[in-house]
């Protein structure tokens, strides 16, 4: 602070007495006064004083503390008891001191955070958003047991590229998870179904047609064991629950069990000229033929029909009879007018009975 006072420059006289004798001189018994040394001692130790307090209060101002405006002490700040500056510890930080409102964009980095520094109690809900999440910093290791459920999943976040192999099998899928509106064109072919896991009880009423289903990727094997008719189900003809294959429709009653067509004249033993169930036709005489049938009937009873052209040399018409049942068949056939043995250049044999 601005003064006037200043005093000569000169040396302190140690001629003053202590602070509790200094003005003794003064009593009645000495009666005299202090010297002018001793008075200027005094005098000049308060002003020297007075000086020092003075070069102090100059570098302080209202409001503003020593030290504040020095770079190095950027950042830090003023040590209480110690009179320092220091940077900011965990000391001096208090628990919900420092706001959401206090902090600038990007000020909490990795490098400030330890593995467990933020527990689950210190977030507050909704603050972590996609945009706070880099790719792969979720990983498993940081995941609690069912701490991701379904309502912590957005429409559309769990992408393929997200996915690691085999990373969703079905005890992570739960019934009806699985809609239409999840899946993308061509997302499940035949490569992604196994065998059993289309089941009535996963299909919506008219959800499997006809533009659903290819040539030949409904096979026996798919359908149920009493799915198609079975020997005894076309023998019985009365089921109305399973359907007919070709390797049984024969046997239905309605069924021609064997049939041919042969040339009568020809002698031995040779393939007939068109048939079914019959491999060969054997000729034992005039007018004699042997039909040999490959799968044979259960029972005598049977009904067979023949029917044999007029004769080829002399037109007479000819009869044809069954003298024998059984797994094969002999036919005899003889003039219609005098029954004589004859053959047929055209015999045509057919049946139907239990096989």
């Amino acid at each position: 602070m601005p003064n006037n006072f200043r005093r000569p420059n000169l040396p302190y006289i140690n001629i003053s007495l202590p602070n509790d004798k200094r003005f003794q001189l003064l009593t009645r018994s000495n009666r005299r006064p202090p010297t002018d040394q001793m008075i200027d001692t005094d005098i000049n130790y308060i002003i020297d004083q007075l000086n020092v307090l003075d070069l102090q209060m100059d570098g302080i101002v209202l409001g503003d503390i020593p030290g504040i405006n020095d770079p190095a002490n950027a950042g830090k700040l003023l040590s209480a008891g110690v009179g320092s500056w220091v940077f900011v510890q965990a000391s001096n930080i208090l628990d919900q001191s420092i706001t959401g409102s206090k902090l600038f964009p990007q000020t909490i980095t990795a490098t400030q955070l330890a593995d467990g520094g933020i527990p689950g109690s210190k977030v507050a809900q909704n603050t972590i958003d996609t945009g706070n999440l880099v790719d792969g910093c979720n990983t498993l290791a940081k995941q609690a047991p069912n701490s991701v459920g379904t309502n912590n999943l957005v429409d559309g976040c769990n992408t393929l590229a997200k996915q690691a192999p085999n990373s969703v099998d079905t005890n992570n899928l739960v019934d009806g998870c699985n809609t239409l509106a999840k899946q993308a064109p061509n997302s499940v072919d035949t490569n992604n179904l196994v065998d059993g896991c289309n089941t009535l009880a996963k299909q919506a009423p008219n959800s499997v047609g006809t533009d659903q289903i290819i040539d030949n990727s409904v096979t026996l094997g798919k359908l149920p064991l009493n799915f198609a008719a079975s020997k005894a189900d076309q023998i019985t003809a009365t089921s109305s629950t399973v359907y007919t294959n070709p390797s049984v429709q024969q046997y239905h009653p309605s069924s021609l069990k064997f049939r041919c067509s042969f040339d009568g004249s020809v002698d031995g033993t040779n393939p007939p000229t068109s048939g079914y169930n019959v491999p060969t036709v054997q000729r034992q005489s005039i007018g004699r033929w042997k039909i040999n049938i490959t799968v044979p009937f259960t029972t005598a009873n049977c009904d067979v029909g023949v029917s044999c052209a007029l004769n080829a040399i002399n037109g007479d018409p000819i009869h044809a009879n069954i003298v024998q049942v059984g797994s094969d068949f002999v036919i005899v056939a003889c003039n219609t007018f005098n029954t004589v043995a004859i053959d047929s250049t055209y015999v045509s044999v057919f049946g139907w009975g239990t096989q």
